[in-house]
């Protein structure tokens, strides 16, 4: 069972007054739908959804003579997301099929205060690179990669992405006792500005309001239907919500079970539910990934804090709008002049050039505007005693550059980097380098 807080424990006046709780019960779900409603509109990044686009698989491959071109029409979905997560189109495909190099974790040094964060990210299946020293004393951000583009692509995509959610709520169970084991552990999370954490505080306080509402015999079907109509609204709006409903329900029926004053009928009816309930809530797993840190927020063993700065959030979303429109109208052209054995014609080239542009342009606002702003939000914000500044964000941003220009601007509040990704990334970024380097 998971670890939330359990039920306030109530007065005999209070647990025989199922009306009033029915109604408490219906305000409190009119807050939440209010909240549900505002992040949607906030654009919050957890999970990436999945951009309209062609269907590339079925496009023949004939030979491009614009390299670029081919990197539109073969990265389709995989492309957005992975410019969303800091990487060019020809950096994508450079790497795609790159060998095994430096995959050694032992020469990074990663050990700082007697924590080896590489065997720490092994306990998740990752690996870790101590990528900027910082000076004795000095904070270290510790880049937790996450993987969240396009998470409902395929099945074996879903699975992927669900798993290394996993992996990263395992690592940082651990991290927080390392690092943490006195003080609140935060976690900067990806996609969240100022607004949108205090959005997610409110909507734990509510949830935490329902878990104090036990379900009772002479309203129960009042309140499975209550619960049904939220977990629908919370689909509407970001499907990591609807398994941090499923959990919170399932801990009701918990609760009801254990009690002894519900008829035999309605326990088993509960039972029945809660099977289906454990179905469902492994089936929107395979298919979605509520972050890790989201995940131990809403089970109170993580705050979250905003990683991101308003207006460069909403910069890199409104170029990521951009691209999505210019992206999904060039595969189209791409895939239609293949098909038909045709060379583009100068209109449908402008198209094809106007997406990569867009490309270009999405990449510079994320390396110049979104990441400086990330690095420049959690240092000004944290200024506790903890070392370690666990940020939670996309595994194919690279940090490094941008913080070593943060030391140079900011000698006295210099900072290291420590990342933890999985053997994969590392390989690519290496390739990737590799291939600069001989350019």
């Amino acid at each position: 069972m998971e670890n939330f807080p359990p039920p306030l424990q109530e007065n005999a006046e209070q647990h025989h007054n199922p009306n009033k709780q029915l109604k408490e019960m219906r305000s409190i779900l009119e807050e939440l739908r209010t909240v549900l409603g505002t992040l949607r509109n906030d654009s919050i990044t957890f999970p990436a959804q999945e951009p309209t686009t062609t269907n590339v698989a079925e496009a023949p491959t004939m030979p491009l003579t614009h390299p670029s071109r081919r990197d539109i029409l073969r990265g389709g979905a995989a492309l957005l997301g992975s410019l969303i997560l800091g990487s060019t189109p020809r950096e994508i495909m450079a790497v795609e099929n790159a060998k095994e190099k430096r995959s050694d974790p032992e020469q990074y040094g990663t050990v700082v205060d007697g924590i080896d964060f590489d065997r720490l990210a092994r306990i998740g299946g990752m690996q870790a690179r101590l990528e900027v020293n910082a000076p004795k004393d000095a904070r270290y951000i510790v880049h937790m990669g996450q993987i969240h583009s396009n998470p409902i692509r395929d099945g074996g995509e879903r699975v992927k992405v669900a798993a290394n959610q996993d992996q990263l709520e395992r690592i940082l169970l651990v991290m927080k006792s390392r690092t943490s084991p006195n003080s609140p552990f935060l976690v900067f999370a990806e996609g969240v500005t100022p607004k949108i954490e205090k959005e997610l505080k409110e909507m734990r306080n509510l949830l935490d309001r329902l878990d104090q509402i036990p379900l009772q015999e002479e309203v129960i079907e009042e309140q499975l239907s209550l619960w049904n109509d939220l977990i629908l609204d919370a689909q509407r709006s970001y499907p990591s919500t609807t398994i941090l409903f499923i959990e919170r329900f399932r801990l009701h029926i918990v609760y009801a079970l254990e009690s002894k004053n519900l008829k035999t009928a309605s326990i088993n009816a509960l039972e029945r539910l809660g099977k289906t309930l454990d179905s469902t809530c492994l089936s929107l797993l395979s298919k979605y990934a509520a972050g890790g840190a989201l995940r131990l927020f809403f089970k109170h063993k993580a705050d979250i804090a905003a990683s991101e700065e308003e207006s460069a959030y909403d910069k890199t979303i409104s170029k990521v709008d951009e691209f999505r429109k210019k992206s999904t109208l060039a595969q189209k052209t791409l895939y239609t002049a293949q098909k038909k054995k045709a060379s583009l014609i100068p209109e449908e080239k402008k198209t094809v050039d106007a997406a990569m542009l867009c490309a270009t342009e999405l990449d510079v606002v994320q390396k110049t505007i979104r990441e400086p702003a990330i690095i420049r939000s959690i240092a000004q914000r944290n200024k506790s005693q903890n070392r370690f500044l666990v940020l939670e964000l996309g595994s194919r941003h690279k940090l490094k550059n941008n913080i070593l220009e943060w030391n140079r601007q900011h000698p006295e509040q210099p900072l290291g980097l420590i990342s933890i990704k999985t053997k994969e990334t590392f390989q690519k970024e290496d390739a990737s380098e590799d291939k600069n380097r001989t350019k």
